[in-house]
């Protein structure tokens, strides 16, 4: 129940308030025989869809319309005017309060700027003559005047009954705490001097409109200029209605609201719109302008309380954490220190700071602060300098200091003003820091050199050889390409160590590794898996070319080996090529099988895998 009352209660306010203000208007006009300056349900309308979100527009469109509707059969019309005059008020409204949305960025956004005035008078405009333009292909006739009439009454509802509910309704809301304060549509207090000042208002547009001649009416624009400049867009909008109503009042029976031209009754009044209209674009730019310059002024004081308040924290932050505040005056050449800034500079309290007295405590006379200093020369923006400062004991100070630019109004830099703050103790920790996660980076990367590496060869040990192999594999398998494999091992290797010791067998080790290490490619792998047996892993190379790559070591090791006083000693070879589907496991067996078919052969050959 509470759910349909929130989407009901709005459409069924406007509802109530439209055919009340339509009863008022219409029996003004039949009944006691006035003009009507203002539409006022126009207004009402513009208002119940500029507070209603986009997506309940349906559901007030369904209230709002069979409302309209009987009421304007109500009273005369028939059911084809009523129903093309509440269809034409209905997608005027939209219209209206789409454009006024789009200029104002917002539904609760006040109007700002001169530009958002004019928006909404060309906005209103454009709404009402959408109306028109339903309503002409009908020639209907209109009961309360022409159509010149409607058209501006149409106009002046919109422009003044809508902004005074939204501002009331705004109102509302504040005192329930729902909106913003930013946000919020006349939000204020009723004063009772503003009720004071509306009925002067009154009386004045009585008195006036009642004078030959146009005497006392440039004091009807005087008093709704001085009145909105008092009180706002809300006065400017009150006054309007104020004297709209002084002329239905000043017109009954058939009189003409005014008397200072010799015009017809309907001719009074259209001028009488029309001023109202001038009236308001008069006033409303001046309100606009004024609430700009009062919330300008606004800020300036809230900035001047924040300058302040600043000030105070930055002195007690100076004193708290050792912050010092420095400015030079590039004009003059003054300089102005506080005592912390001098501290940090380990100078005397009373020293007078001179350039050249500063610049001897900076590395290299200072030529590092002075490049910064010049490179930021057109910055509007704080940049940071980091200097380190030599102290009288011999010591060190690095100092971090955030510098901004002073420039004249012709954009000159004419002084520089920064703070200061020691951070040697923190550069300190980050020096050692920075030490020891190099030095772990460095002991981390020997220990996975040492885990992947056969210590006596230099080579790839077994487990580094057999992860390379099984990534390789994995790649051939997605690419396509081919991979071999060649394992080798040397010829008797067991009667050079009894023959001439295993210090001997090393070194033949160490040959060998270093003979085949010089045949490989780049990308290629040479690892150590066993005593004296060693593979050399081929990416991208097919059977033949592997059987002739492992030829070339065969020589190489025939012709090079026995150098330096060691034995020549031969290797035999088996070479095998990854099969479709194989695995790391079975492509090294198959080349097994091919080392020991060259060995049974007579060793010192090349045997290829089957």
């Amino acid at each position: 129940m509470k759910r349909i009352w929130q989407d009901l209660h709005v459409p069924l306010l406007a509802a109530a308030l439209w055919t009340l203000f339509a009863m008022l208007t219409v029996g003004a006009h039949d009944l006691a025989g006035s003009v009507v300056l203002i539409w006022i349900p126009s207004g009402v309308t513009v208002a119940a869809f500029q507070i209603t979100r986009r997506r309940r527009w349906p559901l007030l469109a369904m209230v709002l319309f069979p409302v309209e509707l009987a009421a304007r059969c109500a009273v005369g019309a028939s059911f084809l005017e009523a129903f093309v005059f509440s269809s034409a008020s209905l997608v005027q409204a939209m219209v209206c309060v789409m454009i006024v949305t789009r200029i104002l960025g917002s539904i609760t956004a006040m109007p700002r700027t001169a530009q958002h005035i004019a928006g909404i008078f060309c906005a209103t405009l454009l709404a009402s003559a959408v109306g028109g333009v339903i309503i002409a292909p009908f020639g209907l006739e209109l009961q309360m005047g022409s159509h010149g009439w409607w058209f501006l009454a149409n106009v002046l509802g919109m422009l003044t009954i809508a902004p005074l509910l939204l501002q009331l309704h705004g109102y509302r809301q504040s005192r329930q705490g729902r909106m913003g304060r930013t946000e919020r549509r006349g939000a204020a207090r009723f004063d009772p001097q503003f009720g004071i000042a509306l009925v002067g208002c009154a009386v004045l547009g009585l008195v006036a409109m009642q004078l030959r001649g146009l005497g006392l009416m440039p004091l009807m624009i005087a008093a709704m200029v001085y009145i909105t400049t008092r009180y706002g867009q809300f006065a400017a909008h009150s006054v309007v209605l104020i004297y709209a109503g002084a002329a239905t009042l000043l017109s009954m029976h058939g009189a003409s609201p005014v008397q200072f031209a010799d015009i017809t009754r309907d001719s009074a009044a259209m001028a009488l719109q029309v001023g109202l209209l001038a009236m308001l674009m008069t006033a409303l730019p001046i309100a606009v302008l004024l609430a700009s310059r009062n919330e300008l002024a606004g800020e300036l004081l809230s900035r001047n309380e924040a300058l302040r308040r600043n000030n105070t924290e930055l002195g007690l932050a100076e004193a708290l954490a050792g912050i010092g505040r420095w400015r030079y005056d590039l004009r003059t050449g003054e300089q102005d220190w506080s005592p912390t800034m001098r501290a940090l500079f380990a100078l005397a309290e009373e020293t007078i700071p001179e350039n050249d007295q500063l610049l001897a405590l900076l590395p290299e006379n200072g030529a590092a602060l002075k490049g910064t200093i010049n490179a930021h020369g057109e910055d509007r923006e704080p940049f940071n300098v980091e200097c380190r400062v030599a102290l009288p004991d011999g010591g060190e100070r690095v100092l971090s200091i955030s510098v901004v630019n002073e420039f004249d109004d012709a954009g000159t830099r004419i002084a520089l003003f920064g703070v200061a703050m020691d951070i040697t103790d923190r550069i300190r920790r980050e020096e050692a820091l920075d030490f020891a996660r190099g030095r772990a980076m460095q002991l981390a990367a020997a220990a996975q050199k040492l885990a992947n590496t056969d210590a006596l060869t230099g080579l790839p040990n077994r487990r580094c050889t057999f992860s390379r192999l099984n990534r390789l594999i994995l790649t051939s398998q997605i690419t396509g390409k081919s991979l071999s494999a060649i394992i080798f091992d040397i010829d008797h290797f067991k009667r050079v160590n009894d023959r001439m010791g295993h210090q001997c067998g090393d070194q033949v080790l160490i040959d060998i590794a270093a003979t085949a290490q010089r045949q490989v490619r780049s990308g290629d792998l040479v690892g150590r898996i066993g005593g004296e047996e060693f593979v050399w892993l081929l990416p991208d190379i097919p059977g033949p070319g592997a059987a002739r790559l492992a030829e070339r070591l065969r020589k190489a090791v025939e012709t090079q080996s026995g150098e330096g006083g060691m034995p020549a000693v031969t290797v035999s070879i088996g070479v095998a090529t990854l099969r479709p589907d194989e695995n790391g496991e079975s492509l090294l067996a198959r080349a097994d099988r091919a080392l020991y078919r060259a060995k049974n052969a007579g060793r010192n050959k090349v045997s290829k895998a089957a």
